[in-house]
């Protein structure tokens, strides 16, 4: 694109400029800086799963007051969502993504001066407040500073820095807790503040903002960085597409062309969410419950990750060549049967196998997820669509970790532990098949507009 000798301002769209751009090192650093930002809720879903057998005698509390205990983080999750889902289109998705990093950084790693179950429960609540905003900011950023082409594969990937933050946690169970105590598990994430250093220098901020703050040599800095063949001119006028401007409000949410797949979503993310933090948070001692010792138990736990990080590449692939809700529908089917058979001491082999499935096809249904949700709402909203949504999400890890507590403690079958975990997979298959797909239609003002041009052409 490059100036013209027309004296009229010339309208530059900055999301056409962008979504049309090709792939290059400016989209591999912003996405790489939101990947690795990710790795914070990674560490968090799995501290839980890796401390949970050490709090129950450190703290003198029975299972059901652990999966209590983890709640309270979900809890301040279920505000931190909303409340970063609004601050990420009002003060841009930059700033918002940094304080969230570093409330969670820092109270995470408080956790580990804790003494008592009171003192835990408070610092771990204001940690959560912090966590929630980082999903919806990230993937956001990620779905906007992307070529159009390459979103829904390229998006999955922020699941990627989650198995990484995951990982790291359950490494550090297996060789530093036996000669530090549990308490070093929380004390890591004080190394993650290092994130808000490489977020300042390397993020771009979302172009809603930086379009309401006038700041039009930084947008035409980012733009030249996106594609090299665009040019600015001091008298470009920056705007939105007619799908990405409009009023930041709730309602749009629940407008006549979104309801429905607002709910849905809410409910998806529940269920999916139910899953994720159960068995991150339970997957150690259930496997333990089975006749595995801490340490096999936690490089199982290892094994679930490493098969979602195989498996995000995967559906990465398979998001480019079909209808990423069929995939979503396929990967929770197979995430079903594989946690649902978890149980069976046939070998470790078979255990093996099932963990490396189940693991690939739960984060491939999270990172895919993500992306499907980003693209169905308009770029002013979808901060605070993210939001509204992952509120209700997380509320399916506040229900998982006391649902299943309250069974360990009970001392049910261990069929039913995997059974309760497997069932929100197929309940997901129902709900996605209901969802209105705007990736592949377009979203409704964008749908307009070509059948305006489409009808303009036949005339």
């Amino acid at each position: 694109m490059t100036p013209t000798d027309n004296t009229q301002p010339r309208q530059v769209l900055v999301g056409n400029v962008i979504g049309n751009a090709k792939w290059n090192s400016f989209f591999l650093t912003a996405i790489g800086v939101c990947v690795l930002t990710s790795a914070c809720d990674g560490f968090d879903s799995a501290v839980f799963g890796v401390a949970t057998p050490l709090l129950i005698k450190a703290l003198n509390v029975t299972p059901a007051q652990v999966g209590v205990l983890a709640s309270w983080g979900m809890a301040g999750m279920l505000v931190g969502a909303f409340l970063f889902g609004i601050l990420g289109d009002v003060l841009g998705r930059k700033k918002a993504l940094m304080l969230c990093s570093g409330i969670f950084c820092l109270f995470t790693g408080l956790c580990g001066f804790t003494q008592g179950f009171t003192q835990f429960a408070i610092i771990r609540f204001i940690a959560g407040v912090g966590l929630a905003g980082l999903g919806p900011n990230a993937g956001a950023l990620m779905a906007e500073y992307c070529p159009t082409k390459l979103r829904s594969s390229v998006v999955p990937f922020l699941s990627w820095g989650i198995m990484v933050g995951s990982i790291m946690v359950s490494l550090v169970g297996i060789f530093l807790v036996s000669r530090y105590g549990w308490r070093v598990l929380f004390f890591t994430s004080f190394i993650l503040l290092a994130l808000l250093f490489i977020q300042a220098i390397a993020l771009p901020d979302t172009m809603s903002h930086l379009i309401k703050t006038g700041k039009s040599k930084t947008i035409a800095t980012i733009l030249h960085r996106a594609d090299p063949a665009f040019i600015a001119s001091a008298d470009d006028s920056y705007q939105l597409g007619k799908a990405e401007a409009g009023k930041m409000s709730f309602g749009k949410l629940f407008a006549p062309e979104f309801r429905a797949n607002t709910l849905l979503f809410c409910g998806i993310l529940f269920c999916t969410y139910f899953i994720m933090w159960g068995l991150t948070m339970w997957l150690p001692k259930l496997m333990m419950q089975v006749g595995s010792s801490y340490t096999l138990a936690l490089w199982f736990n290892i094994i679930f990750f490493v098969g979602a990080l195989g498996g995000i590449p995967v559906s990465s692939y398979l998001a480019y060549r079909m209808p990423i809700k069929r995939l979503i529908n396929w990967l929770y089917l197979v995430c079903a049967i594989s946690v649902a058979l978890l149980w069976v001491k046939v070998s470790i082999y078979l255990t093996v196998v099932l963990l490396l499935v189940g693991g690939g096809s739960l984060q491939m249904v999270m990172g895919l997820l993500t992306a499907y949700t980003a693209q169905s709402y308009p770029l002013p909203v979808r901060s605070r669509a993210l939001g509204v949504i992952w509120v209700v999400g997380r509320a399916g890890s506040i229900v998982s970790p006391i649902l299943l507590g309250a069974l360990v403690h009970a001392g049910v079958r261990i069929q039913i532990d995997f059974g309760v975990m497997a069932l929100p997979c197929l309940v997901g298959i129902l709900l996605s098949s209901f969802t209105k797909d705007y990736t592949r239609i377009g979203l409704p003002e964008q749908a307009q507009g070509k059948e305006m041009v489409a009808a303009a052409a036949k005339a």
